[in-house]
């Protein structure tokens, strides 16, 4: 028996996806009603009803198909191949349920120290630490919606992460291989020669460390962002062996995806 065998059928994790929504969007519209209605706990129930049609919302976007990975752009004048990195999914239906759990734990921590001495004033401490973590991770998430990763594929490549650009011209290429730059940087590494003129990096404003300048320098595109690492790998070694007429000619073919790449 495959592996695939093995797998649930796809209807019973679209079940259960929809029976959380559903759970969640019924206790989000009570828990409303009962703050529009009550006298008492406003503000906390409605911080309550905020959060739980955030998760419902969350969960609704984990059914939208993934679109293609593969799109038709130009770089400087030029046809190119974009492949979009990171998770299919929305990112800012986790942004807002991270950003409504950390304003809500941020005004508890306000409660709690208010007219509070004592043992209470360290437990209103950590749960503003914890507020203050949530939304640091809320705002990088908000950040990296707003400019998402993706490695351009033309006439020479640029990796466009969320902290960093990297530019690198197919002459420059010295290899492209798989790299192990700890658990949490295992990658697609496209290295550059020595002295490569063509080479360029510089570094975007994050709040978080979710990029790193390539040391080696290079391109480097993490595991984690890629659905499928292989494919990757045997795309660009073909390009780099075989020279800017096979590149130009694969590129005006179509999409890796449609081409058969």
């Amino acid at each position: 028996m495959s592996r695939s065998d093995l797998r649930r059928p796809w209807y019973v994790g679209t079940a259960s996806v929809m029976f959380t929504a559903a759970i969640t969007g019924l206790i989000a519209a009570a828990t409303a009603y009962t703050a529009a209605t009550g006298s008492e706990d406003r503000a906390y129930l409605g911080f309550v009803a905020l959060f739980m049609g955030s998760v419902s919302v969350m969960m609704l976007t984990t059914l939208r198909p993934p679109g293609p990975r593969w799109s038709s752009v130009e770089l400087e004048g030029r046809p190119a191949w974009r492949l979009a990195l990171g998770p299919a999914q929305p990112v800012p239906a986790v942004a807002l349920v991270l950003t409504i759990l950390g304003l809500g734990l941020a005004w508890l921590a306000v409660m709690i120290a208010v007219g509070s001495t004592g043992g209470a004033v360290v437990v209103a401490a950590l749960v503003g630490l914890l507020a203050a973590f949530l939304l640091a991770v809320a705002a990088q998430l908000w950040l990296t919606w707003a400019r998402p990763p993706s490695l351009v594929v033309s006439a020479h490549l640029r990796y466009a992460g969320v902290g960093v650009v990297v530019d690198l011209g197919w002459d420059d290429v010295a290899t492209v291989e798989h790299a192990d730059r700890t658990t949490r940087w295992a990658c697609v590494t496209v290295s550059a020669r020595a002295g490569a003129a063509s080479y360029r990096c510089r570094r975007r404003w994050t709040l978080l460390p979710v990029d790193r300048v390539p040391d080696p320098p290079g391109l480097e595109v993490r595991y984690g962002l890629l659905a499928d690492v292989p494919q990757l790998v045997r795309l660009l070694r073909e390009l780099h062996v075989g020279g800017r007429a096979t590149r130009e000619s694969l590129i005006s073919l179509g999409l890796p995806e449609v081409s058969g790449r």
